[in-house]
């Protein structure tokens, strides 16, 4: 939910205090930090790899100093619609904010110089300067009204996070809905604190008191670990500090509060604060219809002083003095009905609204729809799934799919609002608003999915322009498998089938057949990618090129080239990766062609996240952006099928496949060349070089280039080449070119639209 504008006048305040953080238990709003930690260039789609690595680092942090995380996620939107119209509202924000940084372009991020950190040593990374940018956007003031950047999500993001805390085991939960209340519940139980930027945590009765994740990563991306009987050692979330003795005590120093340092600055009783979160403002209440109200309590309480800095902030003084001074909640709600010109249904309405608000932050052990600390204390086996929902049980979804939502094997609630709400709402992407929405792409999965549920229709609510609009989908039945037409199980008869007749469903409506998945390597993985990559070049509409797709797939290689050689380097687990692109590059027995793929690994990790330096934007960077977003929405949806049909396919995380900033790039690069295949040059050279740390051929160059980003790196020696077939990227008739030319031969293969059938 969230109190507009309490945040500031807390930190203005001077309500927070240094708190040091060590060998507790601490429970994260996950919904919160997954966003909070995505710190890296918008305007290309999203960058997974380095998000991964940024959260991976976050958790480790956390470790040195021996802080037990539990992490805890929003579920779906919640059935009794109260929230429904803030959630349009925000959606529609942010694809106006979308459209925005389409018109303009790339957004070169500059420290302005009244800014604290401006002379910061981390300041010249483009990680720490955007991380101190949304900070500042956060606290930013215009005209009294708190003002917040509806930044532009990618939207594998929840996907990425999810694949993080299982690789590194962090205990998680997905509530059936919005978490805030089980937060708060298992944070008094546990006496511990709670990490979260949402100012709803301001006003519950908290013990243990909440540690704003802003003030732990608003400066500058790192933390700083400290020993208790040593000097001080800076630790970035890039790099953990090393590991200390035993005998120390490591720490982060962060903010802290509590509400009692609220009520006792007001002397008040703990009792106003719900009343002035409620008529403050919140998910529940529009604080449109109060205006008359606001202005009345301003005149009144124009001359008073507040124990609070409420800079710019006549209204939520006006607040803190009326709400501190009212004797109970029905003289609360009287007084301000009073001032509302309505109609009388429309103030029955607000009334229920307010009471609702109110009831939401007292009596918080009495309320949560689950008990997330039974849930982690349990093994999920033998926990009673019954136990833990509400409204969807009453939807019958099947305990095994409830299973699923709650460890977040299915990351996103998106099933969930299919079968209990028949409603959902697409995240928006960077994407040309004057296209058809990126979602249409993929409609046809969807679809599907839909049949699964059983229903008839579902309403989907997506972007038209820069507005959402509403459109009822008509689910399907059957999926066409070359000459077959499968029929679509229920979600209660999934189980029953075989892998095979699942496997089947989810590759026929992705528009692969028999023979073409015979064609390729027994690799059910690669099979999905392969029938994704076919998808999208069939169904995009504006269509995508072929420097799309070679794009797309010289991502994927590359992004697993750079994580074999760095799990190789590491002693943690080594993540999943997709079976044959692992297996072609670890083949190669060419000493020549491994240090090759070792350093554009290196040059990845370098150049992946950089800007491409455009000053602007045109038509063509816009398509490239927007066929790219076609790509993770059929991708997504196609993630959603697998995760219904109980995974007949593993998939690996987000971060192996998708950079879209290093694709946008190669994918640039490309166009103003002459090859039109991309795979083979620069390999063939190395064939008969006697350099062997591939500095020679069309890359020695690149010793006094100028160039900043990857893409350049690779494709600027592409664009005078003459060949057909590119293996500048990949050795002739390598593994690596059979599997890139494979890929590329089965996805245009002419084959029907798509598998779905009626």
């Amino acid at each position: 939910m969230g109190v507009s504008g309490l945040f500031k006048v807390i930190d203005d305040s001077k309500l927070l205090t240094d708190y040091d953080l060590h060998d507790t238990r601490l429970i994260i709003d996950g919904s919160n930090l997954y966003h909070f930690l995505y710190n890296l260039p918008e305007e290309y789609g999203g960058n997974y790899d380095t998000y991964a690595d940024t959260c991976k680092t976050f958790f480790a942090t956390l470790k040195a100093c021996k802080v037990e995380p539990y992490v805890v996620l929003d579920g779906g939107y919640d059935p009794d619609n109260q929230k429904w119209n803030t959630v349009v509202q925000r959606k529609e924000s942010r694809i106006y904010n979308a459209s925005k940084i389409c018109k303009k372009g790339p957004d070169p991020i500059k420290p302005t110089v009244d800014m604290d950190d401006g002379n910061d040593p981390e300041w010249n990374t483009v990680l720490n300067r955007k991380t101190y940018k949304r900070a500042r956007d956060v606290l930013k003031r215009e005209n009294g009204t708190e003002v917040t950047k509806d930044h532009v999500w990618p939207i594998l993001c929840e996907e990425t996070f999810c694949h993080v805390l299982r690789e590194l085991q962090i205990p998680h939960v997905k509530c059936p809905y919005e978490a805030d209340r089980e937060i708060a519940v298992l944070a008094n139980m546990w006496k511990c604190p709670v990490l979260s930027n949402d100012s709803d945590f301001f006003i519950f009765k908290l013990e243990k008191g909440v540690i704003p994740i802003i003030h732990c990563l608003a400066k500058d991306i790192g933390m700083t670990l400290k020993h208790k009987k040593q000097t001080n050692t800076f630790s970035s979330l890039k790099e953990p500090a090393t590991i200390p003795t035993d005998q120390e005590i490591v720490y982060i120093t962060v903010k802290h509060y509590c509400y009692t340092s609220l009520i006792g600055r007001v002397n008040g009783q703990w009792e106003f604060l719900p009343i002035l979160a409620t008529f403050g403002g919140n998910d529940y209440v529009d604080f449109n219809k109060l205006k008359r109200f606001y202005t009345a309590i301003c005149k009144k309480y124009e001359e008073k002083d507040l124990s609070l800095i409420t800079k710019d902030k006549t209204r939520l003084k006006s607040l803190f003095l009326w709400s501190t001074g009212v004797k109970s909640e029905t003289n609360a709600i009287d007084e301000v009905l009073e001032h509302v010109e309505d109609s009388e249904e429309e103030k029955l309405k607000l009334q229920d609204a307010i009471r609702y608000s109110l009831q939401s932050y007292k009596n918080i052990e009495d309320f949560p729809t689950m008990d997330v600390a039974k849930f982690f204390a349990s093994d999920i086996s033998k926990f009673d799934i019954g136990t833990m929902i509400d409204y969807v049980q009453e939807k019958s979804l099947p305990g095994r799919l409830l299973e699923m939502l709650r460890t977040c094997k299915m990351a996103n609630s998106f099933l969930q609002n299919v079968a209990v709400n028949q409603r959902v709402i697409f995240n928006c992407q960077i994407e040309d608003m004057d296209e058809p929405s990126t979602y249409n792409c993929s409609r046809n999965i969807r679809k599907v999915l839909y049949g699964l549920t059983g229903k008839s229709k579902i309403e989907e609510n997506d972007r038209q322009k820069i507005k959402i609009i509403t459109v009822d989908i008509t689910a399907s039945t059957k999926v066409r498998f070359g000459t077959q037409y499968l029929d679509v199980p229920s979600l209660q008869n999934v189980p029953n089938d075989t892998v095979e007749k699942r496997q089947n469903i989810m590759f026929g409506t992705l528009g692969l057949n028999s023979k073409l998945i015979d064609s390729l390597p027994a690799d059910p993985c690669a099979t999905f990618l392969v029938g994704v990559l076919r998808f999208w070049w069939t169904n995009a509409e504006p269509k995508v090129t072929e420097n799309h797709l070679s794009a797309a797939i010289i991502g994927m290689i590359l992004l697993h080239s750079h994580s074999i050689r760095s799990d190789a380097c590491e002693t943690v687990k080594q993540q999943c990766l997709v079976p044959s692109i692992e297996q072609a590059i670890k083949v190669q027995d060419n000493d020549q062609v491994e240090q090759f793929v070792r350093e554009m690994a290196n040059e990845m990790d370098i150049h992946r996240n950089k800007h491409t330096g455009q000053a602007y934007w045109g038509n063509e960077e816009i398509k490239i952006i927007h066929g790219f977003s076609q790509l993770q929405t059929c991708y997504l949806s196609a993630v959603y099928l697998n995760q219904a049909l109980m995974y007949p396919v593993d998939l690996p995380s987000p971060a192996v496949l998708f950079n879209c900033t290093l694709m946008y790039n190669v994918c640039r690069s490309l166009k103003t060349s002459k090859i039109t295949d991309c795979s083979d040059n620069v390999c063939k050279s190395l064939e008969t070089s006697k350099i062997t740390n591939c500095s020679d051929n069309r890359f020695m160059r690149l010793e006094t280039s100028e160039i900043n980003d990857f893409a350049d790196n690779i494709c600027n020696s592409l664009e005078t080449s003459e060949n057909t077939d590119c293996s500048d990227i990949f050795p002739l008739k390598s593994p690596l070119h059979n599997l890139f030319t494979l890929w590329k031969t089965v996805v245009k293969t002419t084959e029907s639209k798509d598998g779905v059938a009626g």
